[in-house]
């Protein structure tokens, strides 16, 4: 399989990332975002060697190594839509497989989906919801082994090596950028969605201890931001005329209850007339356009 700039077949929505080749039905889709073609080559060959072969697997990039083609966020997304396997796995250009490989990968699969039939993305590393750890690594020159039982269910997950189920239809934020936190932001969509995250035990060593400089911070304040008004409370409003609250907070909706029945109770709500009314439609429109500036 040739290897380098520019080769691979353009996939994807955008045609950004490169498929290197491999099986026409792959069971796994192995994509890395490129920078250093030699790490990724040193990377492809532990791949090799433990099992992750064309027979089963197919092989995606996204080249880095001339500047930056695409950030993580945009570069999962495609990887995430053009993948044909049944497991994506994301990954970093410079992890090594050790003793674990296909067979390993597999049996931990398949005791994870016995588990949890609703696990969507799972990794070596990440942090439980009472902030405890689960690493299961060697990163950065040191072996973290103390993760506890595993496959231990977690609400972050350390970007390293990820395996993503593809039936489960995830993607990463649209409105994220850089190459920070799309391991949690892809945690936190699945629960969203209804799929669960864990850490399993699968182990292989990442030769990066990691970089925490100023675009991480920025990277963090910006996925904090983006939540805070993504899970921010709303009212939905639907044709049967009856809005509801949205909100994390029990006490948001003792108080919408309250206001729901009040609104009912008055007749506050537009009923069918009120809608047919062009007047008061006219009227609102205005009152709209005031409060929104135009």
């Amino acid at each position: 399989m040739e290897i380098g700039i520019g080769t691979g077949k353009p996939i994807g929505p955008r045609r950004l990332a490169r498929r290197l080749g491999g099986a026409a039905s792959p069971v796994f889709s192995i994509c890395a975002m490129v920078t250093d073609w030699d790490e990724y080559a040193a990377c492809l060959a532990s791949f090799a060697t433990r099992g992750f072969d064309d027979d089963q697997c197919e092989f995606i990039v996204l080249d880095n190594s001339q500047g930056n083609t695409a950030d993580a966020y945009v570069a999962l997304n495609e990887f995430l839509q053009a993948a044909s396997g049944r497991y994506v796995i994301l990954c970093h250009q410079d992890i090594v497989l050790l003793d674990h490989g296909i067979i390993v990968l597999e049996e931990r699969l398949a005791e994870l989906t016995d588990l949890d039939p609703y696990w969507a993305v799972c990794g070596n590393a990440g942090y439980a919801e009472d902030g405890w750890p689960q690493v299961n690594l060697a990163h950065g020159g040191r072996d973290y082994i103390d993760p506890g039982k595993l496959p231990a269910r977690v609400v972050s997950l350390d970007e390293n090596f990820l395996v993503v189920r593809r039936e489960a239809n995830l993607a990463v934020s649209r409105d994220l950028q850089g190459f920070h936190h799309y391991g949690p932001d892809l945690c936190i969509v699945a629960d969203i969605l209804g799929w669960n995250a864990y850490v399993i035990d699968f182990y292989l060593q990442h030769n990066s201890s990691g970089t925490v400089d100023d675009r991480y911070h920025q990277s963090r304040e910006r996925i904090a931001a983006k939540y805070q008004r993504a899970l921010r409370p709303r009212w939905i409003s639907i044709v049967t005329m009856r809005p509801f609250l949205l909100s994390g907070w029990a006490l948001h909706h003792r108080i919408a209850n309250v206001q729901h029945f009040g609104r009912k109770l008055f007749g506050l709500y537009p009923r069918g007339p009120h809608l047919a009314d062009s007047k008061r439609r006219a009227r609102r429109d205005a009152a709209r356009s005031g409060r929104n500036g135009s």
